[in-house]
């Protein structure tokens, strides 16, 4: 067992295993991204921490309850139309069959724009009202709890709104609220937990996080990278053997 041990054999020892161990942190990394879990859970956390300025909100954020606080952008409001107050209802069970017809009132989603003290913005979806009436938008400062949802033109978004121009997604994006607030916006929105007087309450589309199907490129990788940390076993255990069989050769020829 000494001969194993040799200092000059212990840099070979120290490479195989920093490979062996990235190889296999790569393969739960893929692992876990063809689970859709590019982020761990999240608890307790701040908005800051639950929506990051990223390309999409975090799937482990999705429907979580949190509070910021700002000032309201009056001229940046956006009015989402068709929609019914209970939001759960866009949702697509099968996204492989097209919905057709609806069984729910349609009416408005108000949607503020709420700047934060960091110069960042956050649509803020304040409540729903049927009719033609419309709300005014909200001005001065407040502080907002509600439920987070993810922009609707994320990939993982499944939604059917009915317009009075056909079947057609009108979809309440980041880029609408960037494109209104002209300054840099947290992906998504926040579905008010209390309406503003004179709307009712909206339902979130999402109360958790999105179910993602798995994902069998990155099925693909992980296993690949087994693989890798299974090579890289083989061949250190074939290059140790080899050098201390050749050294007991030489000792032997010396001899």
């Amino acid at each position: 067992m000494r001969r194993y041990l040799e200092p000059r054999l212990l840099g070979l020892h120290l490479g195989a295993l920093i490979a062996i161990v990235t190889c296999v942190a790569l393969a739960n990394w893929q692992w876990e991204r063809a689970h859709g879990q590019n982020v761990p859970s999240v608890s307790n956390a701040s908005f800051a921490e639950l929506s990051p300025l990223r390309d999409f909100l975090p799937r482990s954020s999705i429907g979580v309850k949190t509070t910021v606080t700002g000032t309201w952008l009056p001229k940046a409001q956006i009015i989402a139309q068709e929609r019914p107050q209970d939001g759960r209802k866009l949702i697509i069970a099968n996204p492989g069959e097209p919905r057709h017809g609806i069984d729910y009132e349609l009416g408005r989603w108000f949607v503020d724009v709420l700047k934060l003290d960091d110069g960042s913005v956050i649509g803020v979806v304040r409540g729903w009202r049927a009719g033609g009436q419309l709300a005014k938008p909200s001005t001065g400062r407040a502080t907002v709890t509600g439920y987070l949802q993810p922009s609707e033109d994320s990939p993982d978004v499944n939604i059917f709104i009915k317009s009075t121009g056909g079947d057609v997604p009108l979809a309440l994006t980041t880029t609408q609220i960037v494109e209104r607030a002209g300054l840099t916006a947290h992906d998504g929105y926040l579905v008010q937990a209390t309406a503003s007087p004179g709307l009712k309450p909206v339902t979130p589309i999402y109360s958790s996080a999105i179910k993602i199907n798995l994902q069998w490129q990155n099925v693909l990788y992980t296993f690949n990278w087994i693989v890798f940390a299974v090579i890289v076993g083989f061949m250190w255990i074939r290059v140790v053997q080899d050098e201390t069989e050749n050294k007991v050769l030489g000792a032997d020829v010396a001899q």
